[in-house]
């Protein structure tokens, strides 16, 4: 039987090993790659200046660094996975190419130049001070003065005036005057009018009468309402005079008394209640038994020995289970032995076709 040679030790000591036996599998432990002799089987990508045009592998990434553009060769031709990279954006740019940085900023700056120097087309600066607006265009700036527009207005409260500068005019001055202002006030209780005195001197009367409304009372079935000369309501309670009306109006409100004691009447009615109630009990069948109810309800089995007879066939049951896993164990052991020792002899039957290689520090080949 043929042996299957490996080898493995670091990467250093791979590369420092010469010849390379081309039969044998090479592990390096430090970068995890596998070689087949000098060929390795791990390398998922390569950078290249150009596709190769013989010997391509399935299942690598090849990175053209030229362009900065991935291929991969499907088996009979090359396919690429990402866009092409320019470093330039031409005119008739299209989603095909993806461009770099620095080929957006060329083709922005470029966009800029291209407007640059133009003066009386685009606003420069805008700037304002004390009524004049400043707008440049590239050159020096156009200043207008802001005439006919109010600025910074302000108001004297003890004059009661409002000043309104304007650009290019006379300020505009708003007097509200002071002859409205109300100094004092008083409530006349022989006219009922309010009173308010004013800076000129003079006084605006208010009759109260007009500031509110008028009420009257009305009587219902219950009370009666009424408003006095003086602006004073008052209600009146009003009690039936039926006979047994237990309202009374005492001096601190009304006063209902109630009833201490049941008369013969309400008497014999609850005593008639209970009676029937004892009465219908005696006579129900259902919530009594009978001798021969009892007698047959004594025959049943008790508590204590349905819980013995319980504890029998839970007894017997577990035994008959215990003595079925025993059994089942056997079985299930010398299966397990046998398929052990088939297993054993195959796995010793590779290890004796297994020939283990490491790499020493020289670089030379030393079997283990």
């Amino acid at each position: 039987m043929a042996q299957v040679k490996f080898a493995y030790g670091t990467k250093a000591r791979y590369d420092a090993l010469a010849p390379k036996d081309m039969d044998t599998l090479y592990f390096t432990t430090d970068t995890l790659q596998l070689f087949k002799g000098t060929t390795e089987y791990t390398k998922s990508t390569k950078m290249v200046s150009s596709l190769p045009a013989a010997g391509q592998v399935q299942g690598i990434i090849y990175f053209r660094m030229t362009d900065y553009t991935m291929h991969i060769w499907n088996g009979v031709e090359f396919v690429q996975l990402n866009k092409t990279t320019v470093t330039q954006i031409p005119a008739d740019a299209t989603n095909d190419d993806v461009p770099t940085t620095k080929a957006v900023a060329d083709y922005v700056n470029a966009k800029i130049a291209a407007v640059e120097g133009i003066k009386g087309k685009f606003v420069t600066d805008v700037t304002y001070n004390a009524g004049v607006l400043s707008v440049a265009k590239g050159d020096e700036p156009v200043t207008t003065t802001m005439t006919g527009v109010i600025h910074e207005p302000t108001y004297d409260a003890e004059t009661r005036t409002i000043k309104l500068p304007v650009f290019g005019g006379d300020t505009l001055t708003i007097a509200l005057g002071k002859d409205l202002v109300v100094t004092s006030g008083t409530y006349n209780t022989k006219d009922k009018n309010i009173e308010l005195t004013i800076t000129s001197g003079d006084v605006i009367k208010i009759p109260v009468g007009s500031l509110i409304d008028i009420y009257v009372g009305v009587a219902t079935s219950t009370a009666t309402v009424t408003v006095s000369d003086d602006n004073k309501i008052s209600v009146a309670v009003r009690v039936s005079a039926k006979a047994n009306n237990s309202i009374t109006i005492e001096d601190d409100g009304l006063y209902v008394a109630v009833p201490d004691a049941y008369t013969k009447v309400e008497t014999d009615a609850k005593i008639k209640k209970v009676q029937d109630q004892l009465d219908g009990h005696s006579k129900d069948t259902v919530v009594h038994i009978t001798a021969e109810e009892r007698k047959a309800w004594n025959a049943k089995v008790s508590q204590d020995e349905l819980t013995a007879a319980k504890s029998e066939v839970i007894s017997a049951a577990a035994a008959d289970a215990t003595k079925k896993a025993d059994a089942a164990r056997d079985t299930a052991k010398t299966y397990a032995d046998g398929l052990n020792t088939a297993m054993d002899n195959r796995v010793k039957s590779v290890e004796g076709a297994l020939t283990w290689k490491a790499l020493d520090d020289s670089g030379a080949n030393a079997e283990t």
